[in-house]
């Protein structure tokens, strides 16, 4: 085999063993941190779900990045010297900043993707779902059936 196989052989392996979701097995070789594979989508329940759990990466990214910055408060423009997280006031996050969030989360990732008219409609179809699986378990939640007794 000549040398410039054995990059693409390796890489297979890997992806084999990625693909098989056998992280205990590729961890210890590759020294690595592997996350689970994705879930099979007739086994996710919730729309939430999937998009948390289908891939890590690109949610991690979308929570650290844009949407936690997003839903943080503006701070002054002159900073103290030491101020800890655990000292900053309590600021309440309103609905509709969580909304601003949410959206522009599903429009990086229309981005993310190319913005073309599919890929829209796949984002705006998957942004309804959110919003209506979001806006059913908090009606769920005030009526008396989603009451803890």
């Amino acid at each position: 085999m000549q040398l410039y196989g054995w990059p693409g052989l390796l890489s297979d392996v890997q992806v084999y063993l990625l693909a098989r979701r056998r992280s205990s097995v590729a961890s210890p070789v590759f020294n690595c941190l592997v996350p689970d594979g994705p879930p099979c989508p007739t086994h996710v329940f919730l729309f939430s779900e999937m998009w948390r759990r289908f891939d890590r990466g690109l949610y991690n990214f979308l929570k650290w990045y844009i949407y936690l910055p997003w839903l943080k408060p503006k701070e002054p423009a002159v900073r103290k010297k030491s101020v800890s997280p655990a000292t900053l006031p309590y600021h309440p996050v309103s609905l509709v900043q969580r909304l601003q969030g949410g959206l522009l989360c599903f429009l990086f990732v229309l981005v993310f993707h190319s913005c073309n008219w599919q890929n829209a409609v796949w984002v705006g179809i998957n942004t309804i779902q959110i919003l209506l699986e979001r806006f059913i378990k908090r009606a769920f939640h005030t009526t008396d059936c989603g009451k803890k007794t």
